[in-house]
């Protein structure tokens, strides 16, 4: 008996020399591949990251495309953040922005966070920009403050849900943010004191 593979496969089978094998071979191929495929690196989509914060890496940085950079631009915060901007930033503005690709929703959708830089940021937090859409039709489908931004497990209407975390020596504050069809919107937002 023989194995029917799908088209995608059949490359690789071929490739591998098990097209035409008796079935345990084929299955042993089979099982060899999908282990392959299944290591960092070798086939697999990297995954997203889904911490984000002023100063910390990014995982998968892009170059923002002059789309993006429009709708970033026309948003209230980056024009506060142009304000005390230097001749050459203002010439520059995409120097100001960090973006990483992510997947909010669905696999083939590219979202992105964008982070400002100084100072296209607050005295004690960091902006952050969620485009929806970014190499099709970006818009900007929340902004938000904080230390921290989390892309959560949980989601609203198909998209992650969305968290920002700001703290002092005394209180912590946390924002939580669902998706409503169109944009982000805040669910609910908790303080506490923090104990020395």
């Amino acid at each position: 008996m023989l194995l029917e593979l799908p088209a995608s496969s059949v490359g690789i089978f071929e490739a591998m020399g098990f097209l035409g094998r008796p079935y345990p071979h084929a299955l042993s191929a089979a099982l060899v591949v999908l282990l392959l495929l299944g290591q960092p690196g070798l086939g697999a989509a990297p995954a997203d990251q889904n911490s984000f914060s002023e100063a910390g890496p990014l995982e998968n940085p892009v170059p923002l495309a002059p789309e993006v950079l429009k709708v970033l631009l026309e948003t209230d915060a980056a024009k506060e953040g142009l304000a005390y901007a230097t001749a050459a930033q203002r010439a520059n503005p995409a120097q100001l922005f960090r973006a990483a690709q992510v997947h909010l929703s669905q696999a083939d959708e590219v979202n992105l966070v964008v982070i400002g830089i100084c100072p296209m940021c607050g005295a004690d937090n960091a902006w952050f920009w969620v485009i929806g859409s970014a190499t099709k039709n970006p818009r900007i489908i929340l902004v938000a403050g904080g230390k921290e931004l989390q892309l959560l497990d949980s989601s609203s209407k198909g998209y992650r849900d969305i968290q920002s975390v700001w703290s002092s020596p005394s209180e912590t504050d946390t924002s939580l943010y669902h998706f409503n069809g169109v944009q982000y919107e805040l669910r609910k937002r908790k303080s506490t004191r923090n104990h020395p």
